[in-house]
C-alpha cells in the first residue's frame, strides 16, 4: 500500500521536474509571470532534490530513488557548465549558452598587434538606491587595482559621497548615465582609471534605465565600457525582456571590443539572457570555469548569495582570466571584480 509521505514525495519530484523543464523556455516565453522568477531559482532545486532522494532510499522506494537520481544528475551537468569547457552540441542539449568561441580579431586590434597584451580589471555593483559603504568601495578599487568601476542604482548623494572618499582622484574619468523618470531604482555609472576617448549618457535607446558608456584606451587599445540595469523583473517583465534583448546590439553596433556589466537581473538559466550570450557576447563566469559567481541576496544574516544574476559580458575578442566576487555592505549585491585581457 502507497503511504501518504510517499504520494506527497511523488507530487514534489513532478512539481519539480516541470519547474526544471522551464530552463529550456525559448527567449520572451520566460518572460511571463511566474516563470521568470520560478527560472531564476532552479539552481536550489538541488536541495529538495537530495531530501526526497534520502526519503526514498529511506522508504526503499526504488522508483522515486532512481527519478531523483537522474534529475539530479541532469542538475549536476549544468552546474558543471561552470566548471568545465564543453562543445556547442552538449551545451545545447544542456540549454547552456556557447562555450566554444573562435577567437575574432577587431579593426582596432589589428592596428595595434605589435603592441604587447595588456590588461583590464573591472568592478561592477549594484548599490541598491545608493545607499552602499563608499569606503568599502574604494578600499576595493585600491585593493584589487580597479581600472574601470561600473554601478547600478546610483543617486546624487551616492556619486557626491564618492567624490567626497576620492574616486575622481583614483578613477579620474567619469560617465553618469542620463536621469530618467522611470530609472530602475536609480541610473548608473562609469568611472576609469585610462583616458576617454569617446563617452555617453545613453548608448541603448528605450532602456528602463539609461547605459552610461566610455570608449577608453588601454596602452593602445581600444574598448568600450558599457554599465547597464535591466528593469527588475517585478517592474515590468516586458520591459525586462526588452532591455536584456537590447544588449544583442553592442555586438553590431562598433568595431571596438566591448565589455558589458551589471546588475542583469537574469542567469544562464533563463532563455533570453542565452540569446544575448549566443548572439556574440561572453560571459565571463563561464568563460573562467571556476564555478558560478552568485551575488544576491548578499545582505541576508548567515545565508550566502544564492543565485548568479550579476554579470560581465564581453565581445569576443577579448578574453576573461579572473574573477571574484566582493561584499560590499549596506547593498544587496555582491560586487563582482574580473580581470580582461585581450586575445
Amino acid at each position: 500500500m502507497i503511504s501518504a509521505m510517499s504520494v506527497i514525495a511523488w507530487i514534489a519530484i513532478v512539481l519539480i521536474a516541470g519547474w526544471m523543464v522551464l530552463r529550456y523556455l525559448p527567449a520572451g516565453m520566460d518572460a511571463q509571470y511566474p516563470f521568470t522568477y520560478l527560472i531564476a531559482l532552479i539552481p536550489l532545486l538541488a536541495v529538495p532534490l537530495v531530501i526526497i532522494g534520502i526519503f526514498a532510499i529511506a522508504t526503499k522506494n526504488t522508483a522515486q530513488i532512481w527519478v531523483t537520481t537522474i534529475l539530479l544528475v541532469i542538475h549536476m551537468l549544468w552546474s558543471l557548465t561552470f566548471y568545465l569547457p564543453m562543445p556547442p552540441a552538449i551545451t545545447t542539449v544542456l540549454g547552456s549558452p556557447q562555450q566554444t568561441i573562435e577567437s575574432t580579431v577587431s579593426s582596432s586590434q589589428t592596428a595595434h598587434s605589435d603592441s604587447p597584451t595588456p590588461t583590464l580589471t573591472v568592478m561592477t555593483a549594484n548599490v541598491m538606491r545608493g545607499r552602499a559603504d563608499t569606503s568599502v568601495i574604494m578600499h576595493t578599487i585600491k585593493h584589487e587595482h580597479v581600472d574601470v568601476l561600473a554601478v547600478q542604482e546610483v543617486n546624487d548623494k551616492f556619486v557626491q559621497q564618492l567624490h567626497d572618499n576620492g574616486i575622481l582622484q583614483e578613477l579620474g574619468f567619469e560617465q553618469l548615465g542620463e536621469k530618467t523618470n522611470h530609472d530602475n531604482a536609480g541610473f548608473n555609472a562609469l568611472w576609469s582609471r585610462y583616458p576617454v576617448s569617446q563617452t555617453g549618457a545613453e548608448l541603448l535607446k528605450n532602456m528602463g534605465s539609461n547605459t552610461p558608456w566610455m570608449t577608453i584606451n588601454v596602452a593602445n587599445h581600444l574598448v568600450r565600457i558599457i554599465s547597464t540595469h535591466p528593469y527588475s523583473p517585478h517592474r515590468s517583465l516586458k520591459q525586462w525582456h526588452s532591455d536584456i534583448s537590447a544588449l544583442q546590439q553592442v555586438t553590431t553596433d562598433s568595431d571596438v571590443p566591448s565589455i558589458v556589466m551589471g546588475d542583469l537581473n537574469s542567469s544562464t538559466f533563463h532563455g533570453t539572457f542565452r540569446s544575448v550570450v549566443d548572439a556574440g557576447l561572453v560571459d565571463s563566469s563561464l568563460e573562467i570555469h571556476h564555478g558560478p559567481h552568485t551575488t544576491f541576496p548578499s545582505s541576508w544574516a548567515f545565508v550566502p548569495p544564492l543565485i548568479e544574476i550579476d554579470h560581465v559580458l564581453h565581445t569576443r575578442e577579448l578574453r576573461a582570466i579572473d574573477m571574484k566576487t566582493v561584499k560590499i555592505p549596506r547593498t544587496d549585491h555582491r560586487a563582482l571584480v574580473t580581470t580582461i585581457t585581450w586575445k
